[in-house]
């Protein structure tokens, strides 16, 4: 029977047309850090869990809809713009 892998967010900011029409105009761009923090919980609550280490799979959230690595459960929320 195949280990339960456990996928946890990573935010690669791929093809962000928003983020680089921000640093075009302005010269820079800002991040959401409670991204970061949310997965940072996330992996807390595996490790709460008894999940080790290796059974995490990072998940890029940008490019999500193409993902083909390990089956993974994923706990996750957010807010998904059409933009």
């Amino acid at each position: 029977m195949a280990q339960l892998h456990c996928g946890v967010l990573t935010f690669g900011y791929d093809d962000s047309i928003r983020l680089q029409d921000t640093f075009n105009r302005k010269g820079f761009y800002s991040i959401n850090l409670g991204d970061n923090a949310q997965s940072i919980a996330i992996r807390h609550t595996y490790r709460q869990l008894g999940f080790s280490q290796d059974l995490l799979v990072p998940i890029n959230r940008d490019t999500l809809a193409s993902y083909s690595g390990d089956r993974a459960y994923l706990i996750m929320n957010g807010v998904f713009n059409d933009t």
